[in-house]
């Protein structure tokens, strides 16, 4: 499986990929490849899976709002049957 990290911000037109050490950062003009310390990798790393791990915790919260109320919805449709 695959250490690499992307980033693409369709807005500025810019796509990053971070790879163990190696940063490419690229667009259809340009493409600059950088080397970075170790310590600074693992810098990047951890924001990148701590920004990660917030937007999918953020998704299943709101995956599992909806299935809350589409089971209310049901368990008020059973209810209402059995009176």
């Amino acid at each position: 499986m695959s250490e690499k990290r992307y980033i693409v911000n369709k807005k500025l037109g810019v796509f990053i990929i971070l790879d163990d050490t190696k940063l490419e950062i690229t667009n259809h003009v340009y493409h600059y490849e950088l080397k970075l310390p170790y310590a600074d990798a693992l810098k990047l790393r951890k924001i990148f899976n701590d920004r990660l791990e917030k937007d999918t915790q953020e998704y299943e919260s709101q995956i599992r709002a909806n299935i809350q109320s589409s089971l209310k919805i049901l368990l008020e449709k059973i209810e209402n049957e059995i009176e």
